[in-house]
């Protein structure tokens, strides 16, 4: 079928098109909707599809791009504003992204998906009653809409209601692939209330490092339900994760698993315990790093002068938020001003940023030392402070109850709460907020101001 458009008609292919999509075999449909084109440009229909495949692969120019072409034929479809809209938010312009859903909602007022879409864009805007009902009103169409209930799961978390937030957390379990991370086993998944004493529980993580280094916290009190607790967790972690309380085993995704009678993920572990915000398991430090490796690193760091200050400036660059939460290492330059000792807590590094650092050589990069994070954790038990964005190294520093400046985008992950200097997950940090969309001078600033006030008592210590 390579050739689709010379054997079958248009709408054939187009259909033909629409299965590859949907499986998600993005490359396939691109193909085929391009081959439609070839024979007829102005083809409405695969220029919106196409366009949905250039948002889906993170090309948002050209899904704009496609999309206003679509629209050029076909000016009232409400289908097409809704992808557009999409284009424009994930390319940072919101507004334009509102104007768009909200254009589609003009057409069908009953458009669910633009509903749910309007909502996230009202949350990034820290509009946050308005988001709610525009979940609200997508849900009350359409109750099954996993994507809305997911959203929504996370503003009722980012605004505190963790009665209601993780019971719909637990919607991430009904996206569409390749959103849903759900894991089948043939044993049953653990119910929470029901004994475990004698029982052997798989707690497997989910999401990213930093969701289970979040999350980890709570494989202690299932422990103390009587379990014995296997935790699986991505390779990185595996090793560090071995000094969590309890008695655990610890094992590496994609290695043999252990005979074991229930499981359950952990990040619904929240749920399980009934967590609301003044019953955060709390106490730190629950992730300690290896006595053998601090002793290397004390070593090797002996004559770093103090106050010492970790950074990490970025994460996965494959996050869905990447291009909000991370910045740049010359961004953080101005803490090199403070005098305290400036210490790089990245393992990899991006080209940018490898430029940035080879012009500042007072800036120490071990990245080629760390080969996991309990290396890592060895290094950051060095350190007086630690500067980060939202990234794994935010969460591990929490867990390992070192002193933290988190630098928060304008629209935070829920984790953080809204409008709080505090976090009530790791009583060590404090959280610096965007006042604007990526001002990050703005919070690099008040972050050098408050360092600066902390030196003289980091000294005195």
């Amino acid at each position: 079928m390579s050739n689709a458009p010379h054997t079958v008609s248009l709408a054939q292919a187009i259909e033909l098109g629409l299965e590859h999509h949907r499986a998600g075999r993005l490359l396939e449909a691109e193909k085929i909707y391009r081959q439609v084109l070839a024979a007829e440009p102005e083809h409405a229909d695969a220029l919106h599809l196409l366009g949905a495949v250039a948002l889906q692969s993170g090309h948002y120019d050209a899904a704009i791009e496609l999309a206003r072409a679509a629209l050029q034929h076909r000016p009232s479809d409400p289908q097409v504003f809704n992808t557009l809209g999409e284009a424009y938010r994930w390319s940072g312009e919101i507004e334009q992204a509102l104007a768009c859903y909200e254009e589609a909602l003009r057409l069908d007022a009953r458009y669910a998906a633009a509903l749910t879409n309007r909502g996230n864009a009202f949350q990034l805007l820290q509009r946050y009653d308005e988001a709610l009902a525009s979940y609200n009103a997508a849900l009350t169409l359409t109750p099954d809409l996993a994507e809305a209930h997911w959203n929504r799961s996370h503003l009722r978390l980012l605004m505190g209601d963790f009665k209601n937030g993780w019971k719909e957390y637990e919607w991430r379990f009904r996206l569409p692939a390749p959103h849903n991370e759900s894991r089948t086993f043939t044993q049953p998944r653990w119910k929470p209330g029901h004994p475990l004493r004698g029982k052997t529980i798989l707690l497997h993580a989910e999401q990213g490092l930093g969701d289970t280094l979040q999350f980890v916290r709570y494989a202690p009190a299932v422990a103390a339900l009587g379990a014995n607790v296997i935790l699986e967790v991505q390779p990185p972690l595996a090793s560090l994760l071995s000094s969590v309380a309890g008695p655990l085993q610890v094992v590496a995704q994609g290695t043999p698993l252990p005979a074991f009678d229930l499981y359950f993920p952990l990040v619904s572990l929240p749920l399980a315990f009934d967590t609301r915000l003044n019953s955060i398991p709390a106490v730190t430090p629950y992730v300690a790093a290896n006595a053998a490796s601090i002793e290397k690193w004390r070593q090797r760091l002996d004559t770093t002068p103090s106050p010492r200050i970790g950074i990490a400036w970025s994460g996965n660059p494959r996050h869905i938020n990447d291009r909000w939460r991370s910045t740049t290492l010359e961004t953080l330059l101005p803490l090199l001003a403070t005098g305290a000792t400036i210490i790089s807590l990245q393992q990899e590094v991006r080209p940018e940023d490898q430029v940035t650092l080879q012009q500042n050589g007072q800036i120490r990069h071990y990245g080629a030392a760390l080969r996991d994070f309990s290396d890592t954790a060895a290094l950051l038990s060095q350190m007086d402070l630690v500067v980060t964005v939202d990234t794994v190294i935010a969460h591990l520093a929490g867990a390992m109850g070192k002193p933290a400046f988190i630098m928060l985008p304008f629209a935070p992950d829920w984790r953080w709460l809204a409008g709080r200097a505090d976090s009530p997950w790791y009583p060590t940090a404090r959280l610096f907020r965007q006042a604007r969309r990526a001002d990050w001078n703005g919070v690099v600033a008040a972050v050098c101001d408050e360092v600066r006030q902390r030196i003289p008592n980091i000294l005195r210590v």
